[in-house]
């Protein structure tokens, strides 16, 4: 590619069999190396790479339409205890991919944030357990958990719900 020429890149469904009852995610990665004269290769410079990730989704025409708030309410929280360690588990029970920032832990004792970074977009139908190591569980009673999803738009909601 010249400097300043725009490419465009079309993406082609190659017709293999894709889940029908619950929608599909593809990460698109772009890779932008900037173009450096070999003249300029002996003066000092600074040249950056990016990386651009993008998440492609594929939902179903038999998927019926969920707003945000309906997938809030096919989240299912619960503080477990598995090998000896408290850990949140979290169940989406929706056929949609859910992306969730900002976990945190509200009790009479404080709010206690919760990293997620590793676990942010949970698949459908997903399970996932979150190590709480963090925190003393002994001295903490969380009664509520606080949420923040991002809809189809990329809008951030937050939601507040009870821990069963």
């Amino acid at each position: 590619m010249q400097v300043q020429e725009i490419k465009s890149i079309k993406i082609i469904y190659n017709q293999d069999q894709l889940a029908t009852d619950r929608e599909s995610v593809f990460w698109l990665n772009l890779y932008e190396v900037p173009m450096v004269e070999r003249s300029k290769l002996q003066e000092d410079h600074l040249n950056l790479a990016m990386n651009t990730q993008m998440k492609i989704f594929f939902r179903p025409k038999s998927l019926k339409e969920m707003s945000i708030d309906q997938r809030s309410k096919n989240l299912l929280f619960d503080i477990i205890t598995q090998k000896n360690q408290q850990q949140l588990s979290i169940e989406n029970h929706s056929a949609l991919h859910i992306t969730m920032l900002n976990i945190k832990l509200k009790s009479a004792e404080g709010v206690f944030p919760v990293d997620n970074t590793n676990q942010e977009m949970l698949a459908p139908f997903e399970k996932i357990s979150i190590n709480l190591k963090q925190f003393n569980m002994s001295n903490i009673q969380p009664n509520e958990i606080e949420y923040t999803l991002i809809d189809d738009q990329g809008v951030k909601n937050t939601y507040t719900q009870k821990i069963i």
